[in-house]
């Protein structure tokens, strides 16, 4: 990440708990899918219990996203979790776990991986063990890179206005919102 945007990534995780940072980073991915060619209108977000986004585009296909951030190596990753993802994966989506983890900020990424391949032990799943499943690597490359951009666009407004600026903004372009 440009030391920019670790700059305001450190100012967001000073001023928010980890539940509004898990919202705030969950709603900035959703956009980010926007600005990756998916229709807004294809784009659905939760910001309530389930499945965090949801994505049904002929083009694109159709994903189930989970989305974690964490200040630990761990992430709490639970069997409800799980069968949210499977419940839709049964549906003919891929279903992904995408991890955020803030501890090492100048390194920090998002990561995508398919619920086929977690190790599922124990619901705390070491986010060093997490990997970008092959088939969304480049995918996964341009969200994170949107991703950064947006951070770096929205952090004055999200700091000064909090989560209502990016409810205010996702539902301003036109995407589905659940509970916000």
């Amino acid at each position: 990440m440009r030391y920019e945007t670790v700059k305001k990534l450190k100012k967001l995780k000073e001023k928010f708990n980890p539940k509004e940072l898990g919202q705030i980073f969950q709603d900035l991915l959703a956009i980010a899918f926007s600005k990756i060619d998916i229709p807004e209108e294809n784009i659905d977000v939760s910001n309530v219990e389930g499945v965090d986004i949801i994505i049904d585009n002929e083009n694109f296909g159709k994903y189930a996203i989970e989305v974690k951030t964490t200040s630990t190596d761990y992430i709490n990753f639970g069997q409800k979790d799980l069968e949210g993802l499977k419940k839709y994966q049964n549906n003919g989506y891929k279903s992904y776990l995408a991890a955020f983890k803030l501890k090492d900020l100048d390194f920090a990424k998002w990561i995508f991986m398919s619920i086929n391949n977690l190790p599922f032990k124990k619901s705390n799943l070491s986010v060093n063990s997490l990997f970008t499943s092959d088939d969304f690597k480049e995918e996964a490359k341009k969200l994170n890179e949107e991703f950064e951009n947006l951070l770096n666009d929205y952090a004055d407004e999200i700091l000064k206005n909090g989560l209502k600026y990016l409810t205010d903004e996702i539902k301003r372009r036109g995407l589905k919102c659940s509970g916000g």
